[in-house]
């Protein structure tokens, strides 16, 4: 009985679930709201579309909160029915049940086909980084992509993004496009607090910065990002460690490289513990720039929040590059040092 009844909420839920969609947007949770009625699907009259109706729809596509509503077809029009002039409070657990219309909408017109965009959403993106967590910040309106303004992009626009981006926190803001230069529109000059759910919930200017050029466009770095990496180890949770800035990729001077700075890096990488830190380049001497005698306590969310020397630290040379072994499985080889077994050439090279 309990399994039957466990069965028929599931199936409840899938039926609220998939009775809205949002289409024309930029991945699931932005786009033009649709609705499905005895199969069919059509869209939402936008006359009286509002927050209050966005807030419902975002909340049933499990998107979160509502951003923005439009009822201008901002997302192109629709085909077909146009279904209700929904009027929501807000408080609704589905669509379908706000007040409505009648079910075919018949005063309104395509032209008028309701949108929403939520705040899990990719209404902002990062390009030119390395991986979905760092790069130039660029914002999607009415369908076109463009970039920030850096005039005075910091540290609390970074954070929402990269917390809008489930990315975790932000470790770095750019404003001098140190991703390279975007094209097209630069949107705004965001001004962030840093508690907010959405980039286009901050204060801003007027929509398009004409003030601003691309050699000006913000960026970012994120906690969760591969700002770092292991190279030369058994899979990706071991090796020697390298770190990139400005586009560039260099290793880590090993002269004070420890376990705490160890435990960061794994920590970032989602790789465990730090099981092992060698400093002499077990993983083998890397190329380009060694960037940092990094000091870290263990507890910080990324290895660039560590205290550290000059940004280049040209008293280290690559004999002493540092590396890693993390705790994780996916760190494949199971001994607890290195540097101990240099004579096994699988794993170190020498």
């Amino acid at each position: 009985m309990l399994l039957l009844l466990c069965s028929l909420i599931g199936l409840l839920f899938s039926q609220l679930s998939s009775v809205v969609r949002v289409v024309n947007g930029n991945g699931p949770c932005s786009g033009r709201v649709e609705v499905s009625h005895s199969g069919e699907w059509g869209t939402v009259c936008g006359e009286h579309w509002n927050l209050a109706n966005a807030e419902v729809v975002c909340k049933q596509l499990r998107c979160g909160t509502a951003v923005s509503a439009s009822g201008n077809a901002c997302f192109k029009e629709g085909r077909g029915t146009i279904w209700r002039d929904y009027k929501c409070k807000g408080t609704e657990s589905s669509i379908i049940s706000c007040a409505a219309g009648k079910l075919s909408s018949r005063s309104c017109s395509h032209s008028e086909d309701g949108g929403v965009v939520c705040s899990i959403s990719s209404v902002v993106r990062v390009v030119n980084g390395n991986g979905p967590c760092s790069g130039r910040v660029e914002i999607i309106h009415s369908g076109e992509w463009g970039t920030v303004c850096g005039e005075h992009w910091n540290l609390a626009n970074a954070e929402v993004v990269c917390k809008q981006l489930r990315c975790g926190t932000a470790v770095s803001a750019s404003g001098n496009a140190c991703f390279g230069g975007g094209n097209g529109t630069i949107w705004r000059d965001y001004k962030c607090k840093g508690n907010e759910s959405s980039i286009t919930s901050c204060a801003a200017g007027k929509l398009s910065s004409r003030s601003c050029s691309h050699s000006e466009d913000g960026g970012v770095v994120c906690s969760i990002s591969s700002v770092v990496r292991v190279v030369n180890g058994n899979g990706p949770c071991s090796g020697r460690v390298e770190i990139i800035h400005s586009g560039e990729w260099g290793t880590v001077c090993g002269e004070h490289w420890n376990l705490a700075n160890a435990e960061v890096v794994c920590k970032q990488l989602r790789c465990g513990t730090a099981v092992s830190a060698s400093g002499n380049a077990c993983f083998g001497g890397g190329n380009g720039t060694i960037w940092r005698d990094y000091k870290c306590k263990g507890n910080e969310s990324s290895i660039t929040s560590c205290a550290a020397g000059k940004l280049s630290s040209r008293s280290c040379s690559h004999s002493e590059d540092g590396g890693v072994v993390c705790s994780s499985k996916k760190s494949t080889f199971p001994y607890t040092s290195c540097c101990s077994l240099r004579k096994i050439m699988y794993f170190c090279k020498v």
